[in-house]
């Protein structure tokens, strides 16, 4: 077990306001802003660090990408309207560090549905100075003169080169833990399906016309090999039945099932992110190429929140460590030979270790 509940870094970064908003006229580029106290201050969103962390987690680290689907939603007319969604027939958190450390939304018609709020909280990443309005007009000249009475279109570019700060918290006790709430459990030939069904009832039972339907709407299926009838074991984890309602005739019944990585796995997964975040994130926009730490400060926490973001140091909520607080700090200005020996010395001490394969 690891001995801190939570785990939080807070990055500075030099870098270009990668993040934009929508096109304004079809020729006019805008980065997102916010304003605080009278002053405008350009920003990359939360959504768009989560998109670069992932995909830098899947080069370095492998992770398999998601499935995804696409299914109509019911609650529009048109019929382009679609609810694009993590594919929970075949995916859970065992089989999926992204939905494990990302977690999801997946709707199921006539049914609640299934979710999980992200263990790996992500802050937007804010410029530390205001935007002085800095832009450019830029045009296609050089495509334009390769063809013949060719006038290139000007586009105006809103640009801001500035320092950020962004925090990732991880919430060590939610990663690695989830729970689906489902009416039937079936075992066979080495794969478990869990099922999800609507009791349609139809007639009554007085006027001697009634009829019940049991429909199944979603059923996930994985392989997994059978230790008991509760118990189930996966490559890289565990699922556990609990029955709180059985079936009846009238009634789909209730099942608690709860899926839990490995605890290896689950510090295997801490230590990829955390070293992904240390390291720097690939951000291909423009000219820009990725989001590398200047300044990375990290703390082991009693409980998950960023504390460090607002530079609260001598936080209760940080984990003491021999009488002093459990953080890590690292400057580009201050580099030492033994900064990635200090480095794997803190994940240690956190209880989190090293793993480099």
């Amino acid at each position: 077990m690891m001995r801190v509940k939570g785990i939080t870094l807070t990055i500075e970064f030099d870098g270009w306001a990668l993040n934009r908003d929508e096109n304004l006229g079809g020729n006019e580029r805008t980065i997102k802003k916010i304003k605080k106290d009278g002053q405008i201050y350009s920003f990359i969103s939360s959504k768009s660090l989560r998109h670069h962390l992932f995909w830098t987690l899947h080069d370095r680290f492998n992770w398999p990408i998601t499935d995804c689907v696409a299914d109509k939603d019911t609650e529009k007319s048109d019929d382009k309207s679609v609810v694009v969604q993590p594919d929970l027939t075949k995916h859970n958190i065992i089989t999926s560090p992204e939905l494990d450390a990302f977690g999801y939304m997946y709707t199921i018609k006539g049914d609640m549905g299934l979710s999980r709020k992200a263990p790996v909280g992500i802050t937007h990443a804010i410029a530390l100075n205001p935007w002085d309005g800095t832009s450019h007009v830029m045009a296609n000249h050089d495509f334009a003169r390769r063809v013949p009475n060719a006038t290139p279109i000007p586009v105006k570019e809103e640009n801001d080169y500035n320092t950020f700060r962004a925090s990732f918290t991880i919430d060590v006790g939610r990663l690695g833990v989830d729970e689906w709430y489902v009416n039937r459990v079936e075992y066979k030939d080495g794969e478990l399906s869990l099922i999800k069904i609507q009791v349609i009832i139809t007639g009554s039972e007085k006027k001697g016309n009634l009829k019940i339907e049991k429909k199944p709407i979603f059923t996930h299926t994985v392989k997994a090999e059978k230790l008991s009838d509760n118990e189930y074991k996966l490559d890289k984890g565990r699922i556990i039945i609990e029955e709180l309602k059985p079936e009846t005739d009238k009634d789909a019944g209730l099942v608690r099932v709860k899926f839990i990585v490995d605890e290896d796995e689950k510090k295997r997964r801490i230590y990829q992110i955390m070293t992904v975040i240390k390291n720097g994130l690939m951000y291909r926009v423009g000219t820009d190429c990725g989001i590398k730490p200047l300044r990375l400060y990290v703390a082991g926490l009693e409980v998950a929140m960023p504390v460090l973001h607002y530079g609260d140091f001598d936080s209760d909520y940080i984990v003491k460590d021999g009488g002093e607080p459990l953080v890590y700090k690292y400057d580009h200005k201050n580099i030492q030979g033994q900064e990635k020996q200090r480095w794997h010395e803190f994940l240690k001490r956190l209880g989190v270790g090293v793993w480099e394969k």
